[in-house]
């Protein structure tokens, strides 16, 4: 394609290239420095508050078990409905 194109395309095309490459990597550069910044801000807080690797699989397994328990409805509103039940049943006989 670029042998088909002026002079001036022919540069436009090469220095569009060359922007795009230089952008896609200096884009991945900044990836993997946040992920060491992240890592170092990381260990620093582990650091202050004295938790270990162990702590945050805890956490994650504590947030899980909460999560699943928001799933099942509390047990106090299966004794209210039941009630209700039970108060229109007697409402009917009546």
């Amino acid at each position: 394609m670029i042998l088909h194109a002026t002079t001036l395309h022919q540069h436009q095309s090469i220095n569009e290239h060359f922007e795009f490459w230089d952008a896609n990597k200096y884009a991945s550069l900044k990836v993997l420095t946040d992920a060491d910044t992240l890592r170092a801000e990381l260990n620093t807080l582990k650091a202050l508050l004295g938790l270990t690797n162990e702590d945050f699989l805890w956490f994650q397994d504590e947030e899980r078990k909460y999560l699943h328990s928001l799933k099942q409805s509390p047990v106090s509103d299966h004794l209210s409905i039941h009630y209700v039940e039970i108060l229109d049943e007697a409402a009917e006989r009546q």
